[in-house]
């Protein structure tokens, strides 16, 4: 890329736009960027036209937990951290707060308080309130059930035929 090309962009929403409109393309912090999307260009289904890569680029970043030197609880408290981040925990709960600023930016949004979406509110309301349901694997699970009662019944047939041909 020449340098030429190479923008500096006041807002986020700015970078997006650009992004809709073909030949651009922008490059920032995911979570910022999680949360603009959603709030602003996704559908209730979370469709939007947006492709945010998986992969992340990992940027130091450092937060402190000032405490006195020598605390008794340091030691205590810094294994703490470390088990809950190594379980996974913390994602987990940047993943909610991303989830609820998003539905807090919706809100706004069908309030009218905001006026810069690119969707209209109304049609997160007509969204929200459709009755469509994507069928998971959870909804099916049901299924699986009749299918493993099923198969066990005929498990069980086949193991009695067995048992009675060979007398």
């Amino acid at each position: 890329m020449r340098s030429d090309q190479r923008q500096l962009l006041d807002t986020v929403d700015e970078a997006l736009k650009r992004v809709l409109a073909g030949g651009f393309s922008f490059i920032s912090f995911s979570n910022y960027v999680k949360v603009a999307v959603a709030s602003n260009y996704a559908d209730a289904l979370g469709n939007s036209p947006f492709h945010l890569s998986r992969e992340e680029v990992p940027v130091m970043a450092v937060f402190g937990w000032p405490v006195r030197s020598g605390a008794p609880f340091q030691y205590r408290f810094r294994d703490v951290m470390n088990r809950l981040e190594d379980a996974g925990i913390t994602p987990h709960w940047k993943d909610e707060v991303i989830a609820l600023r998003v539905k807090q930016n919706r809100a706004d949004a069908s309030k009218g308080q905001d006026g810069n979406s690119p969707y209209e509110a109304a049609s997160f309301k007509q969204l929200e309130a459709s009755q469509d349901l994507v069928l998971g694997i959870m909804h099916l699970q049901g299924a699986f059930y009749v299918l493993l009662f099923g198969s066990g019944i005929a498990f069980l047939t086949l193991l009695g035929e067995r048992h009675y041909r060979t007398r």
